[in-house]
């Protein structure tokens, strides 16, 4: 059976390089991008709204999604026509690149597709899904170097709680469609991944029927020959290095309330941490409680402000890069 792959996780959980080890098969055709399709839902609404199609159209044509998927303005255009739906969308975008290319099977590593698996799924049923999973330190260390949180303001202890809540979110994703999806889906762990890649890279061959080759030549946009940290320096191929630099980010007390916030997915994908998860004398639980209820009450009216406005939503797509 050829399945389409889908590659998902928290944000700075390794989706880039799980998806770069499985181009190592020659079985899916290239898409140097994260496509970004089901995210953009929020901020064009419906597809049957003309209005909303147009301005998505327009970012779109502008994109790094566009430019590197090899087809024409046309091509998209007409696909978008011919769909409904966003899952639609997608579906038709990554076939219409796969049969250019002489493939039938395709990679999508946009990570975030995760809060989609649902309409994806359902859309396309023979997918499967690899879930990128790791430890909650290093995803909310780098998510806060890069200033990616979504906190409105750069307080460092709501920062922290709005990485968790995405690494939480994530994690809540996985379990709820893992339920339902069991058969499609499959976890991989970053830190197996980087430290017994063997292993992991014969779970990712049964999971998916391929062969892969990490000797095979990467293209300028693979992170096994160009890295992808938040620390500044770079690894070329599956490296290690990047496992304990959070270390050096995080100081004890919020190394305990990002145990204590992530309890349920240490609990799951970390046992080793699970008594540092149950310990939470170190941090003041009424402060903690204090910046959840806040990061809950921000992130409703944000929802809520876009539901009325959303042509005032940016476009998650990557306008103006190549």
């Amino acid at each position: 059976m050829a399945y389409n792959c889908f590659v998902v996780g928290c944000a700075r959980s390794g989706t880039t390089l799980l998806a770069s080890v499985i181009n190592c098969s020659d079985d899916f055709a290239r898409y140097p991008a994260e496509t970004l399709i089901m995210p953009s839902s929020a901020s064009y609404g419906s597809l049957s709204n003309e209005r909303g199609k147009q301005r998505l159209l327009y970012d779109f044509l502008r994109s790094r999604q566009f430019k590197r998927s090899g087809l024409t303005a046309d091509n998209v255009k007409k696909i978008v026509s011919e769909n409904s739906t966003y899952s639609a969308f997608l579906n038709a975008f990554l076939n219409s690149i796969a049969a250019a290319q002489g493939k039938n099977r395709w990679i999508d590593s946009t990570p975030d597709n995760h809060m989609f698996l649902g309409k994806i799924l359902a859309e396309s049923s023979q997918g499967k899904v690899i879930y990128s999973i790791r430890s909650p330190m290093a995803v909310v260390s780098s998510l806060i170097k890069l200033d990616w949180t979504g906190s409105p303001l750069r307080c460092r202890q709501l920062q922290l709680v709005f990485a968790c809540r995405k690494w939480n979110l994530a994690i809540n994703d996985y379990c709820n469609s893992k339920e339902i999806w069991s058969e499609n889906i499959e976890a991989i762990r970053y830190e197996d991944l980087v430290s017994d890649f063997e292993k992991t890279k014969n779970v990712l061959e049964m999971f998916l029927d391929i062969e892969i080759d990490i000797n095979k030549k990467q293209d300028q946009y693979s992170s096994l020959s160009s890295g992808n940290s938040a620390y500044g320096t770079r690894s070329e191929g599956v490296s290690k290095e990047a496992n304990d630099r959070w270390k050096d980010e995080l100081n004890s007390s919020e190394r305990q309330l990002i145990s204590f916030i992530c309890r349920r997915g240490i609990n799951l994908f970390y046992r080793a941490e699970v008594t540092n998860a149950q310990e939470s004398k170190f941090f003041d639980v009424t402060y903690y409680l204090f910046l959840t209820s806040s990061v809950i009450v921000y992130e409703s009216v944000k929802v809520l402000f876009y539901k009325i406005f959303p042509q005032l939503k940016k476009t998650p797509f990557e306008v103006g890069f190549d």
